[in-house]
């Protein structure tokens, strides 16, 4: 895989249950590059960013974030990589001021 990448796929499938969310993804994102994500609801999107952010695991297939094996090396990823979603992760019951420190 290549050192220069910040990010690296090489077929990286995704599955739940018996659907596929992303099927042999290949793709290697340079350092200092941008992507932009555009799809329908239900094309990977959100998958496809949880398993960069390690909030995931692939079922397949090899993902390398900044140079680190997205599989053995998660914790290493955590520390350099944040994930800001659509959604807040957090109870939903919970108000603004009991989610702030």
């Amino acid at each position: 895989m290549n050192n220069h990448a910040a990010v690296e796929l090489r077929d990286v499938s995704k599955r739940f249950g018996t659907q596929w969310a992303l099927a042999r993804v290949s793709y290697s994102l340079p350092m200092g590059e941008s992507l932009l994500l555009t799809g329908p609801n239900g094309s990977g999107k959100t998958t496809l960013l949880r398993l960069i952010a390690t909030a995931a695991s692939p079922t397949a297939g090899e993902l390398r974030v900044l140079g680190l094996d997205s599989r053995t090396q998660r914790e290493d990823i955590r520390q350099r990589v944040g994930l800001l979603s659509h959604a807040s992760f957090l109870y939903e019951d919970l108000s603004a001021h009991q989610t702030s420190p």
